[in-house]
């Protein structure tokens, strides 16, 4: 296996280990912001729902803007490339 493969290997690695890690917590920080006690989804008003659907669609897009950090940073050391 070449070195690059490998990198790419460890890469969708890291991805993979990244996503589970956001995924939990998500689910923590959100519960935690949003459910105000309630510990039962039918519990929740309607307000509460929106809460957690806009704090997971931010917890998303910081999701997505690390996944791009992480990406170009693989790129550069599969390329060998100093420049930003």
């Amino acid at each position: 296996m070449s070195q690059s493969e490998q990198m790419i290997q460890r890469q969708k690695a890291v991805e993979k280990n990244l996503e589970m890690t956001f995924r939990f917590d998500m689910i923590d920080v959100c519960f935690e912001k949003c459910m105000k006690g309630y510990f039962k989804a039918v519990e929740l008003s309607s307000n509460d729902k929106e809460c957690l659907l806009n704090c997971s669609k931010n917890y998303t897009q910081s999701f997505d803007i690390a996944t791009e950090i992480l990406t170009q940073r693989y790129k550069k050391e599969i390329t060998g490339s100093t420049t930003k």
